[in-house]
């Protein structure tokens, strides 16, 4: 294994950067403010896969910052989908995009989220990997809890939907499908306020 880590960032840090963005609001300083931009700004160029997928490991260059590799860390295996690093991407974009209001961050949140809502399996209960096999089962209460919460807090953030937002939230509408159980810790009421707000409480309550 590689025992050299210089260089290496954990998908879990972005959801550590809403201290900075305190740190910046009390002392009126935005140099800390900037850092937890550019810290988001690099996880969402490195870390969130095409597909909306997370990585959970990346390893940059300690000299120039470009990317080197990514490793499978504690998900099933590189290229996979560890589901607690997928919730901390979620919960991480949304906690910027309240920060800073920066359309890029919501965007990314949104696409991290829809991953996450599509793998969820036939019985709601969150493994620990959406790519793990069959057997041996290995479920994580905490990325369920995690993704809660952040779908809440993303669900409060959707702009009114009759204006850019239009066409993206009949497009989720016609995503709704056949209410099936998830686990209590999901059983959560969202905020109901507007549409996009309405849908995303839809698809999480009634998957």
């Amino acid at each position: 294994p590689d025992t050299d880590t210089r260089g290496w960032a954990i998908i879990d840090c972005l959801f550590n950067i809403p201290l900075l963005y305190w740190a910046s609001e009390e002392t009126k300083d935005p140099r800390f403010k900037k850092i937890a931009m550019t810290h988001a700004d690099t996880v969402a160029a490195n870390f969130v896969r095409e597909d909306g997928s997370v990585r959970h490991i990346v390893q940059f260059d300690p000299e120039t910052g470009a990317f080197v590799r990514d490793y499978g860390g504690q998900g099933y295996a590189q290229g996979s989908s560890w589901t607690r690093g997928q919730t901390w991407a979620l919960y991480g974009f949304v906690m910027s995009y309240k920060h800073t209001g920066a359309v890029r961050y919501l965007a990314m949140a949104q696409k991290v989220a829809e991953y996450f809502i599509a793998h969820i399996p036939a019985d709601g209960r969150i493994p620990v990997d959406f790519c793990q096999p069959a057997e041996p089962k290995y479920y994580d209460d905490i990325a369920a809890a995690v993704a809660a919460c952040g779908l809440i807090e993303l669900a409060s953030r959707i702009p009114d939907p009759c204006a850019e937002n239009a066409a993206r939230t009949g497009r989720y509408r016609r995503l709704g499908r056949k209410p099936r159980r998830l686990p209590a810790i999901l059983q959560c009421r969202l905020p109901r306020q507007g549409a996009q707000c309405q849908l995303y409480l839809r698809r999480l309550l009634f998957l």
